[in-house]
């Protein structure tokens, strides 16, 4: 091999060995049962006042769910719920007010997103603050019990607190849903689990958050962005903000059945993590290293472990590659076995979560039908280079 190709083969290695090995980090320091620690107690000295804001886009179908449970409590917990009712065309609005809930309406043909739903709330909410912000998605499920401990935590630390957020395949799903199921459970519960370990710090999940309002009110939300939620983790991030993970308390939601619908969710969430990686991740790292920021470290290297599905793809190409090479050159060999070290050390990891998380989700069979639910997502990975995803569209509901 010519000099510039091993430089340009050892740098594609050193790029693909820092996600996998944050990966497999994150993986075994987690620990099964930390997220079924003694609920925080939420006797304190001092009252706080806490609100519940719901983005809701035509979810009239879904939210009656989601509001029943808090509605039910919230009051006697010091708590308020109210619903943005985003641009919407159905009966949503009058539903949770029928039901109880506090409701605005926001009507914008232009700005369209979740981040314009959320800060129309907030602009709400500053007439008379509550001290904390809980944000939850429409179509979600938790109780008022959970909501109020979750805003205590929140309270307590003074940080932005991220609850377990999960979301589930419905029964007599798909083999792919239960591969979506468990992926999710890796990315939202176990990686969490041992990255807030190790470091203090994990991103926000898009639901089941919760803001201290002095912290919260000093950004502007309104925005279209695919992931509005990761932007505003790294937002937080470069002002020397953590967010505290919070597993005790769980947010539940399911997958749409349709596949179609799941594809339009997968590649929103997906295209924006790349886009992240891409435009975000440098920026988090010369900002750590300018100002000496633990957070925008610890940050910047999770937020660079993509989507398991692309990970997984890339590092078995990567060792396809290198075996190739090295049949026509010794020189490649041991960047084979590097890359083959890689696969193994992800493969394992993978096992490992499964085999403590996400047996009540796969079989042993059908943990071997990852690979094959992989290459179904090379469409969504060939798009983001050839026709990114850029507008906001929300996923149609079962």
């Amino acid at each position: 091999m010519t000099v510039f190709l091993q430089a340009g083969l050892l740098l594609l290695m050193l790029l693909l060995s820092v996600p996998v090995l944050v990966f497999v980090v994150q993986i075994f320091a987690a620990r099964p049962r930390a997220s079924e620690a003694t609920p925080l107690s939420r006797t304190s000295e001092t009252p706080f006042s806490w609100a519940v804001l719901i983005p809701a886009h035509n979810e009239e179908q879904v939210v009656a769910h989601t509001l029943r449970p808090l509605l039910a409590r919230a009051g006697s917990l010091g708590g308020r719920v109210l619903v943005v009712a985003d641009n919407c065309s159905d009966g949503t609005a009058a539903l949770c007010r029928q039901m109880g809930a506090e409701v605005v309406e926001r009507v914008s043909p232009t700005e369209r997103g979740k981040g314009y739903a959320l800060q129309f709330g907030l602009d709400h909410l500053a007439q008379c603050p509550p001290d904390v912000v809980v944000v939850l998605d429409a179509d979600c499920t938790v109780s008022a019990d959970g909501v109020a401990e979750l805003a205590a935590a929140s309270a307590q630390s003074g940080l932005p607190t991220q609850s377990a957020y999960l979301m589930h395949a419905k029964e007599g799903a798909s083999v792919s849903a239960k591969v979506s199921e468990f992926a999710w459970l890796v990315k939202t519960l176990v990686r969490p689990l041992g990255w807030g370990r190790l470091t203090g710090q994990c991103q926000l999940l898009g639901s089941g958050m919760a803001f201290p309002w002095p912290v919260l009110s000093r950004f502007n939300l309104a925005s279209g962005h695919l992931v509005e939620d990761l932007r505003l983790t790294a937002d937080l991030a470069k002002s020397g903000v953590r967010v505290r993970f919070h597993p005790q308390v769980r947010v539940d939601s399911f997958f749409p059945t349709s596949t179609t619908s799941r594809s339009v969710q997968s590649r929103r969430w997906e295209h924006g993590h790349l886009g992240m990686i891409v435009t975000e991740v440098p920026a988090l790292l010369v900002h750590a290293v300018r100002t000496r920021s633990s957070s925008s470290l610890a940050l910047a290297l999770d937020m660079l472990v993509p989507p398991l599905s692309l990970l997984v793809l890339l590092v078995f190409l990567m060792a396809a590659m290198e075996w190739v090479l090295a049949v026509f050159s010794n020189d490649a060999l041991w960047f084979a076995e590097w890359a083959t070290f890689l696969l193994l050390l992800l493969g394992g990891a993978v096992v490992r979560a499964w085999s403590h998380w996400g047996r009540g989700i796969l079989t042993p069979a059908e943990l071997l039908q990852i690979p094959r639910f992989v290459l179904t997502k090379l469409g969504i990975y060939g798009r983001f280079v050839v026709k990114r995803e850029k507008d906001w569209n929300r996923s149609d509901r079962d």
